[in-house]
Formats: C-alpha cells, sequence, structure tokens
C-alpha cells in the first residue's frame, strides 16, 4: 500500500522542464492579452525588466604594437594584474587584448618607453613614437594592421623567476655587481665590480701615503681631494648595486616618494683646507644624521647635523646638533633639486693641555659652544620608491671655532666649500 501511494505522488509530481510553448490560437486577442504576455498576467501590465549585464562582462580593448625597432616589449598594467611581453616590430606588428586601464609599455632593458590607455571596446595603435586610435592610424597609412594580424595572447613575464628579486639583492650585498650578473646584465655588473674595487683599493692606498715622505701642497692636495672623493664611492657603489639588483629582478619602476611624511638621511660632508703646518693641508670629514619632516608639498624643515665627534685623549668631545630648510625646485620621478639653508651647531666639552710644571694646578674642565651657517644644494637620484643616493655641496662660515674628530678644527669666519653624499629613506 505505501509504495502504491508513493506511485501515485510521484505520478502527480511536476516535471524536470516546463511544457513546450503552444503556438498562439488567437484566444489572446478576444481576451485582451498581448501577445507573449505570460498567461494570468493583467491586460496592459508591463513585463518585467530584464537582469542587467555581468560587470565583468565589458569588452576588452586592443592594443596594436608596430614600433619601428623590432624586440620584446613588456606591458604592466597599472590599475590591472597584467604584467606580461609581446614580440612585435615594424614588419611584425602585434595585436593584444587587454582589460580597459593605463599600461606601461617597457623595452627589453626594462626600461618605459610609453604610458599608454586602452578603453573597452576601442582600438589603440602605437608606432613607437605616438598612440593613435585605429581610424586615425588607417587614415594616415592606409591600412589596419588590428585585421591583417591575429590577435596575440601576452604571455606572462618573469613569472618563474621570483626567486631573483631576493637573490640578487643579496648577492650584490656580498660581492658588488654579483646581483646584476644574476640579473643578466654583464656589462652593468662589471663595471660596479671594477668600480667597487677601484674605489677600495684606491682610497686605502691615498690614505696610507700620508705615512711616507714629504710632498708639494698642490700634490697633498691631490692625494687628499682623491681619497675623499675614493672613500665615498665605494659605499655609494655597494649601496647602488643592491638596490639596483633588486629592482632589476622585481621590474619595479622608481617613482619617487613625493608624498612623504618624514626623511631620514646619512650624510658625509668633506673638504680640504690648511692646517697650522702650512705644508700639509688637512682633510675634514664629518658624518652625521638628519631627520626632516615634509610640512607642505615640496617644504622640508627638520632636525640636521646630529653628530658625536671624539676628539681622542687630548682633544675635545663634540656634540652637534642643528635645523635646516629646504625646498625642492625641480621634480621629476627620479631626480629631485633642492635648495636650502641650515645652521650647525656644536658643543665641545674639554681640558686644556697639561702643564710642563708638575707644581702648576691642572686645567678645569671648559665647555664652548659654536654655530657654523651654511646653504647648499641637494641632487636626489632615487635608486628605488623610498632610497635614494644624495649629492650636497654647500657653502658655510663658521661663527666661531668648527671643531672636527681627532683633535682637528678650522677657525671662524674661514669659507668652508663642502662635498657632502650619502643616502636617504623615505616615510
Amino acid at each position: 500500500m505505501i509504495a502504491w501511494a508513493i506511485a501515485l505522488l510521484v505520478s502527480f509530481a511536476p516535471p524536470d522542464s516546463p511544457p513546450p510553448t503552444q503556438p498562439p490560437t488567437g484566444e489572446e486577442e478576444l481576451s485582451g492579452a498581448e501577445p507573449g504576455a505570460e498567461p494570468g498576467a493583467e491586460p496592459g501590465a508591463e513585463p518585467e525588466p530584464e537582469s542587467p549585464p555581468d560587470a565583468d562582462a565589458v569588452e576588452p580593448g586592443k592594443l596594436v604594437l608596430v614600433p619601428g625597432i623590432a624586440g620584446r616589449y613588456r606591458v604592466v598594467g597599472r590599475d590591472t594584474q597584467v604584467d606580461a611581453f609581446v614580440s612585435a616590430g615594424p614588419e611584425q606588428p602585434a595585436v593584444a587584448e587587454l582589460p580597459a586601464g593605463v599600461y606601461e609599455l617597457r623595452d627589453e632593458t626594462d626600461e618605459i618607453v610609453a604610458v599608454l590607455v586602452v578603453v573597452a571596446g576601442r582600438t589603440q595603435v602605437w608606432d613607437g613614437e605616438v598612440s593613435l586610435p585605429i581610424e586615425v592610424w588607417a587614415q594616415r597609412v592606409g591600412a589596419d594592421p588590428s585585421r591583417e594580424v591575429p590577435i596575440a595572447s601576452p604571455h606572462p613575464y618573469r613569472r618563474q623567476h621570483n626567486w631573483r628579486a631576493w637573490a640578487s639583492p643579496l648577492s650584490s650585498a656580498f660581492v658588488p655587481g654579483l646581483g646584476q650578473f644574476l640579473n643578466g646584465q654583464p656589462g652593468k655588473a662589471s663595471a660596479i665590480l671594477f668600480g667597487s674595487v677601484v674605489a677600495t683599493v684606491g682610497s686605502s692606498a691615498l690614505y696610507n701615503l700620508g705615512h711616507y715622505g714629504q710632498r708639494s701642497n698642490s700634490t697633498e692636495y691631490a692625494r687628499l681631494v682623491g681619497y675623499g672623493l675614493f672613500s665615498t664611492a665605494a659605499p655609494l657603489l655597494w649601496v647602488y648595486a643592491v638596490a639596483d639588483a633588486y629592482r632589476v629582478a622585481t621590474g619595479k619602476t622608481v617613482d619617487s616618494k613625493v608624498d612623504h611624511q618624514v626623511r631620514l638621511s646619512v650624510t658625509r660632508s668633506m673638504t680640504v683646507g690648511f692646517r697650522a703646518d702650512p705644508s700639509r693641508p688637512g682633510f675634514y670629514d664629518d658624518w652625521s644624521v638628519a631627520i626632516m619632516g615634509q610640512v607642505v608639498p615640496r617644504l622640508t624643515l627638520g632636525l640636521s647635523d646630529l653628530g658625536i665627534k671624539f676628539g681622542g685623549p687630548a682633544g675635545p668631545q663634540i656634540w652637534q646638533f642643528g635645523a635646516r630648510i629646504d625646498y625642492r625646485v625641480y621634480e621629476r620621478p627620479r631626480l629631485w633639486i633642492n635648495v636650502g639653508l641650515g645652521t650647525a651647531m656644536q658643543v665641545a666639552s674639554g681640558r686644556g693641555p697639561r702643564p710642563l710644571d708638575p707644581r702648576a694646578a691642572l686645567p678645569t674642565d671648559q665647555v664652548r659652544f659654536g654655530a657654523t651657517p651654511y646653504g647648499f644644494v641637494d641632487l636626489r637620484w632615487f635608486l628605488l620608491d623610498r632610497l635614494s643616493l644624495d649629492f650636497t655641496p654647500r657653502l658655510s662660515v663658521p661663527v666661531t671655532t668648527r671643531y672636527f674628530s681627532f683633535n682637528r678644527a678650522l677657525p671662524r669666519f674661514a669659507p668652508i666649500l663642502e662635498f657632502g653624499a650619502g643616502i636617504s629613506v623615505y616615510f
């Protein structure tokens, strides 16, 4: 009985698909219903609106590449996930379908050669110099390459080389230039390695020459200037090798951090000047830290010239601090030029020389205060978005004696032309 009851219920169950639509019989007109209206609908009732189309079904745009120089070009989307390459040339145009957005076109050295806009449902042609709508291009050359060439799917770019993002900079940190070899840049790698060796060996050799023999003033000035340049170039080349290896391995485009809030800088300033011995000019260098804040666009101010200088057993100990303000007068994605003013202040604490007479009283501790105002020009070359190499020539005139480490000093009112170099990080 139960089985018969279940069979009876199943026989009245609705089918899996609706019944086929019956052809019109003309009764619709008699009943007042509109043709094609749903059964049971009120006469004159509006049909239900159709659902909007899926947003993901937006028609892509087309990018046609017809450059004058054949090669492999990388297509990177600024607001999309596209990161691919295509091969194109004057005799080998390429057509790619891309989502609407802004794209960077890079050459085989990963340098940006064009920034292109792809519009949904439209076709743009890039000929190596300008980007034009396909209609304008066709009128100019009398041909439509988008119809002559089949659509090419861009190949994923460098997806299998993610290990270089950490291996290349780490290699350059141990051996400058080794990361560039891993990135396939033997020429740059050789230049960095050769430059690092020359700078290191040259600075050591010029430093040791100061302990041997007498030489003319001009020769001594040349030795000290060479020592300052070589000893500064060595660490800067090392920083450049690490940052450049990372940039190339990851394919990043350098776009300086214009909207930063804080800038942290480490700088070495140096100059060559006279000493008490007129036949032996002296080398004066100054390592310092600056913490600057960008209060409004382009205008930066904060603490600068922070450092401690040790005078040795016979010299004073110096605590240095200061203030600085600068304004950015030139701004490009990888190069800034700032001009500004600042003051470096010093507090020197130490004792005078011990008297020869053992019965004389020992000198007491003395504290002296000094100030050195200066003006400067600051060139900043960005290795990464938040990292720059800084080159800062400046002119200063100390109003009191200016002290350096290891009991070195320059007299007041002596104009000092200094060359500074260092690095900055932006937050």
